[in-house]
């Protein structure tokens, strides 16, 4: 049953993104939250119960701006990276996604903690995107954005020495 209430949210989620009906976006996170139930702790299929839900959040986020959704999507990230711990093919993008939800959080709250967060999410990342993924440059970049950030705002002292660097490498892949 789990199965099929995630196979139709990711038609609910399809025709969503082709139309952007709200009422579409809703019947998916209920179906996810419902799959996330018949999915207890311990579940084989629960990190990506948890981070399918966590999307949708984010989905929904982006429209109302809704604090509980950010909350909720930081934790249900949280527990994701426990069920798929590095090597598991989802373990990337967990940390990729609750890296964004921590950037979302400091662009909301301005808490210093959010931006270190993400940064050392956005670290992590990077050291399983090597040189030559097809997702290195997007994760080099969100790092530099990210250390020019908490340089700007909080003067750190080892983002003025390392955003030269990861610009330099950007400049690099680009060509």
């Amino acid at each position: 049953r789990s199965m099929s209430l995630n196979n139709l949210a990711t038609a609910l989620g399809t025709r969503f993104n082709l139309t952007g009906a709200q009422g579409d976006l809703e019947e998916r996170i209920r179906l996810l939250t419902e799959a996330l139930y018949l999915r207890p702790p311990g579940h084989r299929d629960r990190g990506s119960s948890l981070i399918n839900l966590a999307k949708a959040l984010s989905s929904r986020y982006d429209r109302t701006g809704s604090e509980h959704d950010l909350g909720e999507r930081v934790r249900l990230l949280t527990e994701a990276l426990r069920y798929c711990p590095p090597g598991h093919m989802f373990h990337c993008n967990a940390l990729i996604s609750l890296a964004n939800a921590f950037g979302n959080r400091y662009e909301r709250t301005s808490e210093r903690h959010d931006l270190e967060e993400k940064i050392q999410l956005l670290q992590e990342a990077l050291s399983h995107r090597p040189p030559g993924h097809p997702d290195h440059a997007l994760v080099l970049e969100n790092l530099r954005l990210a250390s020019r950030y908490r340089y700007m705002y909080h003067l750190s002292r080892g983002d003025y020495e390392s955003i030269p660097v990861l610009s330099k490498e950007l400049d690099l892949l680009r060509g």
